[in-house]
């Protein structure tokens, strides 16, 4: 699955090196974890970070941010929310599960 969305986000230059490591953001007693290589796992994080800059400067671009408060501008008129673009036209987001819902067919829950 790692490397599947990866894939999606085309980043295909990253070796994960799955692995047991030692990850320093978990209790000190309990740090071994099967996982990617450290350094696979910053350049994911920089490259995610370089991702939200770029998008956040698409919408202030498109006049979504109110500059003042730095949120999110909305028009909401009786529960719906207006002026805002579908999520993957606005962020490029990677179509990872493209399966229909089988659960949502008439007469099935």
């Amino acid at each position: 699955m790692d490397n599947t969305v990866l894939d999606a986000y085309g980043w295909n230059d990253v070796q994960l090196q799955h692995d047991f490591y030692e990850v320093d953001y978990l209790p000190e007693n309990d740090r071994t974890r099967y996982t990617i290589h450290p350094d696979a796992r910053k350049e994911i994080l920089k490259r995610l970070l370089a991702l939200n800059y770029q998008i956040h400067e698409e919408e202030v671009a498109k006049g979504l941010w109110d500059k003042k408060k730095g949120k999110k501008k909305y028009d909401v008129e009786e529960g719906e929310v207006s002026g805002v673009e579908e999520p993957e036209s606005v962020y490029r987001q990677p179509k990872l599960f493209e399966e229909p819902n089988l659960f949502n067919k008439k007469g099935k829950e």
